[in-house]
């Protein structure tokens, strides 16, 4: 015997948003457990139920009909919470409410733990007999047998298929309306079973005369239908002794006739002519009730419409008519990243179409520099030994300060430290002449996380000052004395040989 889980009540964070009274919440959302199966509110006609359906039965006045229920909830998936609350216009509009953690299921707008079962069928929501397409009948369920009850009890959206409504007469005593001579007196009639409209002999009747050739051969018999009954007849009277089909006491058939002669038609099926449905979500058609094969039943005309679709994200709709709103998309919201490298970006899953999609866009590639990042995208850094190709940098030969290159202010340029046999060449910069007082600013930007690059400023005979910098600082200094200042940047022990860098001479 296999046992299901208890599930858990949820706490105050699963119950309705704050604009619900407490009366409210006690009335609508208190959840007992009874027989290991959590039970929740019960939605009357005009209510917002669960799976995304909401009745417009109780719209604020002057709302279109589109409009909500304020105060009620209802589930968007199997893992959605959202709120009914007013807008600007004082019309009811779904907001979310909140996102159940793992563990837990939304059903009829809450969240919760468990197997849900509300109509005692061991199936539902978390159950290990299964999902339930309609957990307010016992009854309908995905692997229930279709009985002929003008239900649709496998939830294929078919209601009373299979000629479940056709009963099996294989085994029926005669055929209905046949005569038989019980004995030299008596005949007895086979009659239709009012249940299944299959042949059952009668009780038999005394003859005027004698039985003979399966009929009472009553002299004064005037039978002009062949039912046995007329004036003088052993079977007695006939209301119409043109019809072989109708006479007192025949069982009532749904056939739009009056069978039994009392003035009434189809008077035993009382349902005939109501409204019905056939179908479920999107796949839901309107009919009428109506007479079912053989005349002992009544089904429901409407055909349901395209069985088995697919279902679309975020349109609150059951587009496959498995009695689930936007099933297969719990991951919608989650965080999510398009492209590698320097052409990563992030984003979130959104619906499109009958899938999901992550918003971000993968960035666009660049030429791959000895920088400790992938700018080409192509999931790898600094690949085909690029940080071991630079022997001499574009500027050379700058590795004295007499043969610095030029970096006036105002100016900016990107460099390589190069070198060969593991050892880093130095660059020197001119910075052009500073009278005494004036500040000098130069900021470098590298990006090596393996390193750091020192800048060092002198004049041509003496050293001004020092900094060892990070990517994106600076080094400032207030000349002294009115001279040419030069600018010294070299490698830390551990730099590679291609680490670029950028200098902007303030």
């Amino acid at each position: 015997m296999t046992t299901e889980s208890t599930p858990t009540r949820p706490d105050a964070r699963h119950h309705a948003p704050a604009l619900l009274t407490a009366a409210a919440l006690a009335l609508g959302l208190g959840l007992g457990c009874a027989s290991g199966a959590l039970t929740g509110p019960t939605y009357e006609e005009g209510d917002a139920g669960s799976e995304g359906d909401a009745s417009t039965s109780g719209v604020a006045p002057g709302c279109p009909s589109s409009s909500c229920v304020i105060g009620t909830t209802i589930c968007v998936g199997a893992d959605e919470v959202q709120y009914c609350e007013a807008g600007n216009d004082g019309c009811g509009t779904f907001v979310l409410g909140e996102t159940c953690v793992d563990g837990e299921t939304c059903v009829d707008g809450i969240c919760a733990s468990g197997c849900v079962d509300q109509d005692g069928d061991r199936r539902g929501i978390g159950c290990e007999a299964g999902s339930d397409c309609d957990d307010a009948d016992p009854e309908r369920y995905t692997s229930a047998v279709e009985l002929c009850d003008e239900k649709d009890n496998d939830c294929d959206g078919l209601m009373d298929e299979g000629q479940v409504c056709e009963a099996d007469c294989s085994a029926e005593e005669c055929t209905p309306g046949a005569l038989n001579c019980v004995d030299s007196r008596q005949l007895s009639e086979c009659r239709a079973d009012p249940g299944t409209g299959c042949g059952r002999w009668s009780a038999p009747v005394t003859c005027e005369g004698a039985c003979e050739n399966n009929a009472c051969q009553d002299p004064g018999c005037i039978d002009m239908d062949g039912d046995g009954r007329g004036e003088g007849c052993s079977f007695g009277p006939d209301c119409d002794d043109n019809d072989f089909n109708r006479f007192p006491n025949n069982p009532e058939l749904c056939d739009g006739r009056n069978n039994d002669c009392d003035d009434q038609i189809d008077e035993d099926y009382p349902s005939l002519g109501e409204a019905c449905s056939n179908g479920v979500g999107g796949c839901a058609e309107q009919g009428m009730v109506v007479c079912g094969p053989g005349g002992t039943t009544t089904v429901c005309n409407a055909v349901a419409s395209n069985p088995g679709g697919t279902e679309v994200c975020g349109d609150r709709t059951d587009n496959d008519c498995d009695g689930q709103v936007d099933e297969g998309f719990g991951s919608v919201g989650q965080s999510c990243s398009e492209g590698v490298g320097a052409c990563r970006n992030t984003g979130q899953i959104v619906c499109s179409g009958s899938s999901t999609t992550c918003s971000a866009s993968a960035g666009r590639g660049s030429t791959e520099v000895c920088d400790g990042e992938d700018n080409d995208c192509d999931g790898r850094t600094d690949e085909d030994n690029i940080c071991q190709r630079c022997v001499e940098d574009s500027h050379e030969d700058n590795d004295r300060s007499h043969l610095g290159t030029s970096l006036p202010r105002g100016s900016s340029l990107s460099a390589q430290l190069c070198g060969a046999g593991g050892t880093l060449d130095q660059d020197w910069y001119n910075l052009g002449r500073y009278s005494a007082g004036q500040t000098m600013t130069v900021d470098i930007e590298f990006n090596n996380p393996q390193a750091s690059i020192h800048m060092e400023i002198y004049t041509s005979t003496f050293q001004a000052a020092t900094g060892n910098q990070s990517s994106g600082h600076r080094i400032s200094h207030t000349a002294p004395s009115t001279a040419t200042y030069y600018l010294w940047v070299y490698g830390a022990a551990n730099t590679v040989t291609g680490t670029s860098y950028t200098l902007r001479h303030r």
